[in-house]
């Protein structure tokens, strides 16, 4: 696997990373492009990211030619009240397939239970 651009997004206080990376097969044939990002940590009224910077996550998915988009823990600091960024997350305009996996704290308000999942 080979890192592609990264960048920091923008934003005062806004800390997601974003890489494209680029995973050629050992043949070098049906290589894929992806884009991952974590530690987004979206939270009203207590991080400054916004449902709005998600979309410079997916412009830049976008700008590298990534077939889809992975979000690596740390989303939201309250999964089950962050609806609205979930939502913009699965239906993003760009029509990106999206996976993610669970960061310690986007299940802060459940004391960190998978049972809520």
């Amino acid at each position: 696997m080979t890192r592609g651009t990264s960048l920091e997004t923008e934003g005062p206080g806004l800390s997601a990373f974003m890489m494209c990376m680029f995973c050629p097969s050992p043949r070098g044939k049906n290589a894929m492009k992806f884009l991952v990002f974590s530690d987004f940590h979206y939270k009203k009224m207590m991080y400054p990211a916004t449902v709005s910077h998600l979309k410079e996550i997916f412009d830049h998915a976008r700008e590298c030619g990534a077939e889809f988009v992975v979000q690596a823990g740390d989303f939201c600091n309250n999964y089950l009240g962050s609806p609205e960024l979930v939502r913009a997350y699965l239906d993003n305009v760009d029509g990106f397939a999206v996976f993610g996996c669970y960061g310690n704290h986007d299940l802060e308000s459940c004391d960190n239970s998978m049972a809520v999942v």
